[in-house]
């Protein structure tokens, strides 16, 4: 069995920001998914977001974007991992975004894809 994260940027990368510069949006991992061991009765995969330029503080709100097949156990922080209660049973697989909001209201999101196979 695995969990896994995988990140990337989706548009509204960055944005125009306040006195620090231009609003940034990053998240890891990136790149090819990387597994976690599974659990016996959960399992879970983490996404760290890391906001830079525009002016702080920061907001973070996570969404689920095609499915809510994941829990979002820290849905207003920058890092959060995504949960999955048994069974244990076949491949689920759903997007989630990040968005992030200055103190001037500019803002950027990324999206995560977060990938469980039971095989």
């Amino acid at each position: 069995m695995s969990f896994a994260a995988r990140a990337y940027l989706d548009g509204g990368g960055d944005s125009g920001g306040g006195g620090g510069g231009a609003l940034a949006l990053s998240l890891s991992p990136t790149g090819v998914l990387v597994s976690a061991t599974v659990g016996v009765s959960a399992t879970s995969a983490a996404v760290t977001g890391t906001a830079t330029g525009g002016t702080a503080p920061y907001t973070y709100i996570w969404e689920a974007v095609t499915s809510d097949a994941f829990t979002i156990n820290t849905p207003t922080a920058a890092a959060t991992t995504f949960s999955y209660t048994p069974p244990f049973e076949g491949t689920y697989f759903a997007s989630y975004r990040l968005t992030v909001t200055d103190a001037v209201s500019g803002a950027v999101f990324a999206d995560a894809e977060i990938l469980f196979d039971a095989a």
